[in-house]
């Protein structure tokens, strides 16, 4: 579970790049960067839960700077995630490390979209949708 200084410095930086969250013991983290929020599970270990709100806030940053576009748009179709879900993904930790180095985090935790085995989950879980809307 991350500690209380790390779920500090994760506030932080959400508020520094003015991005709204919530770190909680759902088992799930995700980013609605049309909405500017991102969702952290505070179980992680610290290292990861840091890293996932890194992730997570790139996202928001990508969509705002209209990088990825169609991927981080409200709507999209399975088609434009197939196209743009992983290579997406893979840049948004990319620059989610780069964003933690700037700010002296050097144990950046890479997801696991490098993975053969998720990277198949990833596109199952693409397979089974007509359309996917980023709502609630």
């Amino acid at each position: 579970m991350a500690t209380p200084a790390y779920l500090a410095i994760g506030k932080l930086l959400c508020n520094h790049y003015k991005v709204n969250y919530r770190f909680s013991t759902r088992h799930d983290t995700f980013a609605r960067p049309y909405k500017g929020y991102i969702h952290v599970d505070k179980t992680l270990y610290n290292e990861a839960f840091l890293s996932g709100v890194l992730h997570e806030i790139q996202h928001c940053i990508n969509y705002r700077t209209g990088k990825y576009k169609a991927f981080h748009e409200y709507i999209s179709t399975a088609k434009i995630l197939r196209r743009w879900a992983l290579p997406a993904e893979i840049y948004t930790d990319k620059q989610a490390k780069k964003l933690g180095e700037k700010f002296g985090f050097n144990k950046y935790v890479t997801s696991y979209y490098n993975n053969k085995r998720c990277k198949d989950f990833l596109n199952n879980w693409i397979d089974n949708l007509k359309e996917v809307k980023n709502v609630e």
